[in-house]
């Protein structure tokens, strides 16, 4: 229950998730076996409340550096609304935007971007791309983020009657906050 925002999947999306009896928090990651850089930057941040995963894309250059941009940028304030939140999604995706004029003129950086900040008991999260959010509630595992990617994006197309082939007429822009799967740059083998 609670609130619900979002915003189109090349922005991101904030949701309001209520309400939380307790928290608990950790941060790991792992390179895996096909990358030779972790482009994986995390912020876990208990006593703030503040959390946040990016993932840079791999194949591009500066995915390490859009990755640090967003996390820094999103560490850096509390929202106090779901406005503030939208708003400072918005200004970290022009923030890494930026950053991939410097590093990448001809082919932009992205990362994808999980935050989230607890406010009053409540998780609020902004997010773009394919990094996940959890909740541990009950005994089960939900999934609490949906993936922005091109086979979920062709899936809601198709559900609203428009064909794929429309969807891969419309020019993507390659810099900016983006994941892995709207890139098209990693099969299922890299993702693990």
């Amino acid at each position: 229950a609670g609130t619900h925002l979002s915003l189109s999947p090349e922005r991101g999306s904030a949701h309001c998730y209520k309400p939380m009896t307790s928290l608990r928090a950790a941060a790991q990651t792992d390179i895996g076996r096909i990358r030779s850089e972790n482009e994986d930057r995390m912020l876990c941040n208990l006593e703030l409340g503040r959390f946040a995963v990016a993932d840079g894309v791999g194949g591009l250059p500066g995915g390490g550096e859009a990755a640090q941009c967003a996390v820094e940028l999103v560490g850096a304030e509390t929202p106090e609304n779901d406005a503030a939140l939208i708003a400072l999604v918005q200004r970290t995706n022009e923030a890494v935007r930026e950053l991939g004029r410097k590093v990448s003129p001809s082919t932009g950086i992205g990362s994808t971007l999980t935050a989230g900040w607890v406010r009053d008991g409540a998780l609020h999260l902004g997010h773009v791309g394919d990094s996940r959010c959890y909740v541990w509630r009950a005994g089960t595992l939900q999934c609490l983020t949906e993936d922005h990617s091109m086979e979920n994006e062709v899936r809601r197309r198709r559900a609203r009657g428009v064909q794929a082939v429309q969807l891969l007429a419309v020019p993507h822009e390659r810099e900016g906050v983006a994941s892995d799967a709207v890139a098209g740059r990693l099969d299922d083998r890299e993702r693990d």
